[in-house]
C-alpha cells in the first residue's frame, strides 16, 4: 500500500494480512502499512532485512498505533499436545525458535511505542502459552499497559458454511484505554453450540479464517482508536 501522507500515520499492522489498515479511511484515520509475513515472500520478518524495513517505516512515519499479532500456532495447546510429536522434535524446535524470534520482535516494537509515547496493541489467543514467555511478560508489566479479554463470537466470528459462532477467546495487551472500554469483558452470550476451530467449511480452513478479524471487530477497534487519537489531539 502506498502511503500518501508526508506526516505520521495513525495505524500500522505487523505480522498480519491487511485487516485494520484498509478500513482506516472510513474512520478518518491515516493508514500506514500492513507487514504481512505470510503473503509477501520477500518480507522475511525473522531476518535482518525484513526488520530493517519495519524500523524504516517507524522512523519515517511514527505510527500512532501499531497492531502486533505474531504467529501463534507454536504456542497453542494442540500443537504442544499432538503436533509436536507429529512434526518431530528437530522440526518443532526450529519452528518454535522462529516463532520466539518473531514474538520478541513484536514485543520490541511494543516497547518502542511506549518509549515514544505512542500506542501498541498486541493480540494473541487468550490460552496461548506465549503469555508466559519472558518478552511478553515484560511488555505486559510495563506502566500504563492494559490487559483486555473478550470472545470474538461477540463480534460476529462465524463459520463460513453453517454460520455457527466461533468463540475464540482473545487477549489484548495494549495502552489504548478506549480499546479496553470497547472490548474488556465482552464474553460469549451465544445460546447455540460453537464451532471448533478445526477442519474446513465451504473449502475454507477454519484456522486460516480465524487469522482474520470479523468485520465488527475491525470496526470496533478502529472506532476505539479514532476516539483515542481524537482525545489526544484535543488535549
Amino acid at each position: 500500500m502506498e502511503i500518501v501522507s508526508d506526516d505520521t500515520v495513525d495505524v500500522s499492522e505487523l505480522f498480519s494480512r491487511p485487516r485494520l489498515v484498509p478500513r482506516c479511511q472510513f474512520f478518518n484515520l491515516i493508514a500506514g502499512e500492513s507487514f504481512d509475513w505470510k503473503e509477501d515472500e520477500e518480507m522475511d520478518l525473522a531476518g535482518v532485512n525484513g526488520r530493517a524495513t519495519v524500523w524504516n517505516h517507524i522512523n519515517l512515519y511514527a505510527p500512532k498505533v501499531f497492531v502486533l499479532s505474531p504467529p501463534c500456532t507454536l504456542y497453542s495447546a494442540l500443537v504442544n499436545m499432538w503436533g509436536r510429536k507429529a512434526m518431530g522434535e528437530a522440526k518443532y524446535q526450529k519452528r518454535r525458535d522462529e516463532a520466539d524470534r518473531l514474538l520478541s520482535f513484536a514485543c520490541e516494537i511494543g516497547l518502542h511505542q511506549l518509549r515514544c509515547r505512542q500506542h501498541f496493541v498486541f493480540e494473541h489467543p487468550d490460552g496461548a502459552s506465549s503469555w508466559k514467555t519472558g518478552p511478553l511478560l515484560h511488555l505486559s508489566q510495563q506502566p500504563g499497559v492494559i490487559v483486555t479479554r473478550f470472545d470474538q463470537c461477540r463480534f460476529g466470528l462465524r463459520s463460513p458454511g453453517s454460520q455457527q459462532p466461533i468463540r475464540k477467546r482473545t487477549r489484548l495487551v495494549h495502552n489504548v484505554p478506549q480499546l479496553g472500554q470497547a472490548f474488556d469483558g465482552a464474553f460469549c452470550q451465544c445460546t447455540v453450540p460453537h464451532r471448533r476451530i478445526e477442519g474446513s467449511e465451504n473449502g475454507v480452513q477454519l484456522s486460516s479464517l480465524c487469522e482474520t478479524y470479523p468485520p465488527l471487530m475491525v470496526e470496533t477497534m478502529l472506532a476505539a482508536i479514532r476516539a483515542e487519537v481524537s482525545v489526544e489531539f484535543i488535549n
